[in-house]
C-alpha cells in the first residue's frame, strides 16, 4: 500500500467527519441562509433641554421629576423660589442638580448635556467652586438649577437611571425614574 493508499483513506474520513455540518450548511442554504442576530449597542442620543430656573435648595442633591405632584414637591422644597414655572408633563420631565448652601457667591451648578445610551441618561454638569482670590459676594448662597426635557427625544422610555456627573466624569448620583 503506497502513499496513494494512505491518502484515500485519510479523504474518506475527513468526508465523513465533515459530512453532517456539509448537510447543515446546504439545508440552511435551502431555507433561506443562516440569520445571524447581531446585538448592537445603543447609540448615545443627545437630549435637548429648556432653562427653567435658577434655584437652590439647602441640601446637595439631584433630582428627577416626572410628574405634576414630584414638580410641585420639588418645588416647595426649593430656597427663595418665586412663581413655579409651567411644565407639561404629557410633553416633558424635569432635571434638576442643586449645590446646597455654600458660603459665599462664584459658586456654579448647571446642567450642561444630557445624553441617553439605553436606559442610562447622563446628566453631565458644571460644578465649581469660585476661583482663588476671586472676589465674591459675602452672603450665604445656593446655587442650582432646573430644566425641562422633551420626552419626544428620548431614544427609550419607561424605567430609566439617571447618572449626574460632573465636568471630570465623577459621579454624584444616582436616580432611578419611570418616565413615560
Amino acid at each position: 500500500m503506497g502513499p496513494i493508499r494512505i491518502w484515500g483513506l485519510w479523504w474518506q474520513r475527513t468526508l465523513f467527519s465533515l459530512l453532517p455540518l456539509l448537510i447543515l450548511v446546504a439545508l440552511a442554504g435551502a431555507w433561506g441562509g443562516i440569520s445571524v442576530v447581531k446585538s448592537r449597542a445603543a447609540s448615545p442620543v443627545e437630549l435637548p433641554f429648556d432653562l427653567l430656573a435658577a434655584v437652590g435648595r439647602q441640601e446637595e442633591s439631584c433630582v428627577v421629576a416626572a410628574s405634576q405632584a414630584e414638580y410641585d414637591s420639588l418645588w416647595k422644597s426649593l430656597w427663595n423660589a418665586w412663581e413655579q414655572p409651567v411644565v407639561d408633563f404629557q410633553k416633558s420631565f424635569v432635571v434638576g442638580a442643586f449645590y446646597g448652601e455654600r458660603p459665599t457667591g462664584g459658586y456654579v451648578m448647571q446642567v450642561k448635556r444630557l445624553v441617553q445610551t439605553g436606559g442610562v441618561v447622563t446628566v453631565t454638569l458644571e460644578r465649581r467652586p469660585p476661583r482663588a482670590g476671586a472676589f465674591v459676594t459675602m452672603v450665604v448662597t445656593y446655587p442650582g438649577q432646573l430644566v425641562a426635557v422633551g420626552k419626544k427625544g428620548l431614544a427609550q422610555k419607561g424605567n430609566l437611571t439617571f447618572v449626574f456627573v460632573d465636568q471630570e466624569q465623577r459621579e454624584l448620583a444616582r436616580v432611578e425614574r419611570s418616565i413615560d
